[in-house]
């Protein structure tokens, strides 16, 4: 206010300073009628001048506001915030002293929070899959070791085959409402044999698996699934793949309606703040309604890692090399290109890339 009463004041005084020169000194008389004229258009420049410095007090003062109002919630959250530590903290020191008098109450107390803690920080994990050893397959069911880049993966997936219907059945109901996520759990094991590689036992070697990662060739699978998982939340946003995505799955294969356990406040911040509109752009560019596409994606997603078990990863036959800088007899050591070797040089060996039509491979 009172910046806006001394601009007032400033116009005021350069307008009648400015009025009387150009009347008495530097155009000499005028008539009335210019005066008035002259008069007007000062009024009118000092008015527009006023109401454009009102508008932007008027911002200022708004913005001045709304940062006030902010910094009292916030104040107040931090005080409730502290208060509530407090609380907790009187309340522990009262179960400590109860504790040491030896009160079964403590005690009670004591155990339901170490369970209750336990289980939500404990990781959730997808169900494992059958293991397979190679055992389970017989000589003539794959070919001599000439003919294939690794043994352990002809023998793995041997006798295997993808279910072409139920992989099919996937792509198509993805994205309705009943289509539940234990059903699409089952249904992943049930079409994509892939899945089984993470937990192969080399009976040779009497060891399970490891992973180039770092990673255990149990995580991968871990990992793997939570790929999966993701497709099928990215292609339902408008139903329950927001929350999926943020919140993840509870013990019964329900998707929670809020935020918990140990990033509870990350997971509702992503929640509120991502922007689901470029996702769903992303999504629908990519895969739109096509089953052909979404078959594609979730066969890719199933087999996409399987490289990085050790016991996996091919070697280079003479007709090939080199590939990519490999030699013949060398064995791919990188997941991504050992794969790519596989798919281009060695298709059948993957029940999931078999089962594809040519365009999608």
């Amino acid at each position: 206010v009172a910046i806006r009463v001394s601009r007032s004041w400033i116009l005021v005084v350069t307008t009648a300073t400015t009025y009387a020169l150009m009347s008495f000194t530097g155009f000499g008389p005028m008539p009335t009628s210019q005066h008035l004229q002259l008069t007007f258009l000062y009024v009118c420049m000092c008015l527009f001048n006023w109401f454009g410095c009102y508008i932007k007090e008027s911002e200022t003062r708004r913005r001045w506001y709304d940062n006030r109002c902010l910094r009292i919630e916030v104040e107040k959250q931090k005080a409730a915030y502290e208060k509530q530590q407090q609380f907790l903290q009187e309340m522990e020191e009262r179960l400590d002293a109860m504790r040491t008098m030896g009160s079964p109450v403590a005690t009670s107390v004591t155990k339901k929070s170490s369970r209750q803690e336990e289980q939500n920080t404990r990781p959730l994990q997808a169900p494992l899959p059958s293991p397979k050893s190679d055992d389970d397959s017989d000589e003539a069911h794959f070919p001599a070791a000439a003919d294939v880049p690794n043994r352990i993966l002809a023998r793995a997936m041997s006798k295997r085959q993808a279910d072409k219907n139920r992989s099919r059945k996937i792509a198509e109901q993805i994205k309705k409402p009943n289509y539940g996520m234990k059903e699409y759990f089952d249904d992943l094991l049930a079409a994509y044999p892939e899945l089984e590689l993470f937990l192969f036992n080399d009976a040779a070697q009497h060891r399970p698996s490891s992973a180039t990662s770092g990673h255990s060739a149990e995580k991968e699978y871990q990992r793997t699934i939570g790929a999966l998982f993701a497709v099928y939340w990215m292609l339902r946003l408008e139903i329950d793949g927001k929350e999926g995505f943020c919140f993840g799955v509870d013990e019964r294969w329900c998707i929670p309606r809020e935020a918990g356990g140990e990033h509870a406040q990350k997971r509702w911040a992503f929640f509120q703040n991502m922007q689901w509109e470029d996702m769903d752009k992303v999504t629908s560019l990519a895969l739109g309604d096509s089953a052909d596409r979404i078959e594609a994606m979730l066969c890719l997603t199933a087999f996409h890692d399987i490289m990085k078990v050790q016991d996996l990863c091919p070697t280079v036959s003479p007709q090939h090399a080199p590939f990519h800088g490999y030699a013949a007899g060398a064995v791919i050591n990188d997941h991504d290109l050992a794969l790519a070797y596989i798919l281009e040089c060695y298709p059948d060996l993957l029940p999931s890339f078999r089962i594809l039509p040519q365009a999608s491979r």
